[in-house]
């Protein structure tokens, strides 16, 4: 391969390489060495659908005749054979160094902790496959309207604990305006625990029809100063939400995960109410 790379190297300051034949990588019986132009790709898919991305495979000499690279999933891919789908050739084109490979993923099981699709180039008559793989992550995701859950919301508490318990609130009640933080999350500034700190960022993720909180850090401790008193995900009792309507979300979630202030403490929660 190093002798492959100073071979370009050298052509960009030559007028001209012309057509040529050596072969630049030495392997077995001087067989031309097929390799992927990249480690790792990400392939994203929205929901019940389906989505392409390409991987480039190099050869390491130029032939007057198209040649066919064999490619193949290793068996330590994490994502299920109905999650995508891809040639088991790749051609390479005559007089060309490299060839594309479409992938196809496929929401057939995809959820939004990813799944990796390994990909091999085998041995086959004059071409030896390069050792290193190629990992494309799949991954589902859920387009979010840019207006959706945009603008000022009434914020109250739901369920809480530690507030309540200490003549203040989890959420300081009142107004709050939500913007966009990215295309799949929504923040605002709130007081959490008001009656002991100011104004802090909350961020909630809308991730494929659960909301979930991100964790909030107030900067507050109880009986160990080392351990923070902060709000993080539900987990599997995340709340929904549904984009045909933003009018009113209850947003679940842990308070006080890491026990400083007694807890943790399960479905705590919060509301937003649209102006």
């Amino acid at each position: 391969m190093k002798n492959f790379i100073k071979l370009f190297i050298a052509c960009a300051f030559l007028v001209s390489c012309g057509d040529f034949e050596e072969t630049i990588y030495d392997g077995v019986g001087g067989a031309t060495l097929a390799f992927f132009d990249a480690s790792s790709s990400s392939l994203e898919v929205e929901i019940n659908q389906t989505n392409t991305t390409t991987v480039t495979i190099g050869v390491s000499t130029l032939s007057s005749v198209e040649r066919t690279v064999a490619v193949s999933a290793d068996a330590a891919s994490t994502a299920d054979a109905a999650m995508y789908s891809f040639s088991s050739t790749v051609t390479i084109p005559a007089n060309e160094y490299f060839g594309t490979l479409t992938v196809t993923g496929i929401d057939a099981g995809l959820t939004t902790d990813s799944r990796s699709l390994i990909l091999n180039i085998d041995d086959s008559p004059g071409i030896t496959g390069s050792t290193d793989s190629h990992t494309v992550t799949l991954v589902e995701v859920c387009p979010i309207p840019a207006d959706y859950m945009i603008g000022d919301y009434q914020i109250a508490d739901g369920v809480a604990v530690i507030g309540p318990g200490n003549g203040t609130s989890n959420f300081d009640p009142g107004v709050v305006t939500l913007t966009a933080s990215s295309a799949s999350s929504r923040s605002f500034t709130n007081a959490v625990l008001p009656a002991f700190r100011g104004p802090i960022t909350v961020t909630v993720s809308l991730v494929c029809g659960k909301l979930i909180l991100a964790d909030t850090d107030p900067s507050i401790a109880c009986a160990d100063p080392d351990i923070a008193y902060i709000l993080g995900t539900a987990g599997d009792n995340n709340s929904d939400y549904d984009l045909s309507s933003d009018q009113t979300f209850t947003i679940f979630y842990t308070e006080d995960p890491n026990a400083s202030c007694g807890g943790p403490y399960l479905l705590s929660s919060f509301t937003l109410t649209k102006i």
